[in-house]
Formats: structure tokens, sequence, C-alpha cells
């Protein structure tokens, strides 16, 4: 009787080593046009890395040619506190933006004295939710930067001083913009998407009483159908769209203005479309339409 022949064994293929990775990227960054088959032959036959794994290396690399002044949050872009603002103002201006960090202005000046981090707010007790000296105490030391420091630099210290925001400075010692650490790894991994982000999947989610969190690639349509809206799309197509004609111009995080009962404030934002929206829906129907562009601030 013959006997069965035993199933074949799955082999599992290991992953291309970093050698292989940076050669076969080498080769990539070389400028010729290689298909993937030159590609393999060119590697000695190795294994081709995943796409991914070659454009984590690439941006990698990249920054060590980019400057600061190519990724930094300009400052009319900048959401910035007062030092003599209540701390009530604070707190709005950090529940309305969504951000973690914000550099605090002396008052009357461009002079910057330091950085809040958000969650130091939650040590103050409720009574000092107003004006009071207490709260300059929460701020953090600022780290200055020129324009033209290299990325790869730039992250180093950052690793090295457990910081995660930079003041860029022109050379006239004036505010040039922000940096981020955050802005330096997307450069390397592509963009990371927040808790204000929706899903790709979803376009409207809330966020809060009478809050919500929208896509900017929301289909008007879409948005006048849950928000009971008769937005006309004559001259775009989405609320991202809409948000860009009101403006003139790309908007920056933090702008912001009344359409009827609904308030708008943009959260998230590039040089190429807005990316997210938080809408507040007034209990009071106005019939007015007022913009503030607070982003200039």
């Amino acid at each position: 009787m013959k006997e069965p022949e035993p199933e074949p064994t799955e082999v599992l293929e290991e992953p291309p080593s970093w050698r292989e990775v940076l050669e076969v990227l080498a080769l990539k960054l070389s400028g010729e046009q290689l298909t993937r088959r030159v590609l393999l032959q060119r590697s000695g036959e190795r294994r081709a890395p995943e796409p991914e794994t070659l454009e984590m290396v690439e941006g990698a690399l990249r920054i060590a040619k980019r400057q600061v002044r190519d990724i930094m949050v300009p400052r009319i872009r900048m959401r910035v506190l007062r030092e003599n603002a209540p701390v009530r103002e604070w707190v709005r201006a950090i529940t309305e933006s969504g951000h973690s960090r914000f550099p605090v202005l002396q008052e009357d000046s461009e002079q910057v004295i330091g950085i809040l981090i958000a969650k130091d707010l939650l040590t103050l007790p409720n009574h000092q939710l107003h004006p009071n000296p207490a709260a300059r105490d929460l701020l953090r030391n600022v780290n200055f930067v020129p324009e033209s420091k290299r990325l790869n630099s730039l992250l180093r210290e950052f690793r090295s001083s457990r910081s995660h925001m930079a003041i860029v400075v022109d050379e006239y010692d004036g505010i040039a913009g922000l940096v981020t650490i955050e802005d330096i790894i997307e450069e390397i991994v592509g963009e990371i998407e927040d808790e204000h982000d929706p899903a790709p999947e979803a376009h409207i989610l809330p966020a809060g009483d009478n809050v919500y969190a929208v896509n900017g690639l929301t289909p008007i349509g879409e948005f006048n159908e849950h928000f009971h809206t008769s937005l006309e799309d004559g001259d775009y197509e989405t609320v991202g769209g809409l948000v860009l004609k009101r403006c003139g111009r790309m908007p920056g995080p933090g702008y912001e203005f009344q359409l009827d009962r609904l308030h708008f404030t943009v959260l998230k934002a590039d040089k190429r479309r807005v990316h997210v929206i938080r809408i507040r829906v007034d209990r009071a129907t106005t019939r007015t339409a007022v913009v503030s562009d607070s982003d200039s601030t």
C-alpha cells in the first residue's frame, strides 16, 4: 500500500534586509528609468522591498536635504495665545482648534515667551479659570530655530531635548512660523491622521454637544441632508470647496465663519485642500454670515 505523500509545508519568505532595501533604493534614486525586472537584476536578483518600505526610506533620506522653511506653518496660519488673555479664552482656543501646543505671545508684541501644553491647564483648579498670573507658570521653554536649519538636524534636537515644537525665526529675528516633530515625521511616513479626522469612510461624525467633525470632501448634498440646510453647489461640490470660496484663498487651521445657524472652524488644512472642519450648530438661527479669519492672529 502506497503511503500518502506528506503535504508540502509552507515556507515563509523572509523580508528583505535593510542592506537589500538600501541597494534597491540607491538604484531607484540614481535617476535611471528602471523597471522592476531591471531593479531585481541590478540588485543581484534579491527580493524587492515593498513600495511602502522604499517610500519611508526615501523620506528619511529626503529630510537630510530639506530645510525648516519647506514644511513650517507660516506665521499667518499660527494659532497663538496672548499672555494677558483670561485662561477661559485659552481653554476656548484649545477646544476649538484641537491643537495640543500653543505659542504664547507677550502682551502687545510678537515676542514668544513660552509654549503652553494644553494638558497642563488641567492642573489649574476651577477658580483659576480667569485672569491669573499663575497660568503663566505653566509655560514651557521655547526652542528657536532658523528657517535654514536642516530637518534631520532638527529631528535630532527634538529627540535630545524631548520637545515637540520649535518657533522658526527669520534673518531679522522675527517670527517666520512654527514647526513640530509631527511635521518632520510626516515627511518620512506620510500624513498622520489624528482624532479630529473623520474615518475615510465617514464624512460627518459627532464630536460633542451639537458639534461635528466634517470631512472636507463631504458632498454638499450629503451636508444639506444631515444639517437640514439648502446650500447650493453651483460653484463647489464639497464642504471644503465651500470653505475655500468663503475664504477666497487656501485657509489655515483656525479660520472660521458663521453661516446661518452653523459655525464653521477649519481644524486641519494644508497647501492643497481643507481636510477637516468643525461644525457647531447654534440653537438660535441667525441670518448673518460673518467671517472671522482668526488664523491671522
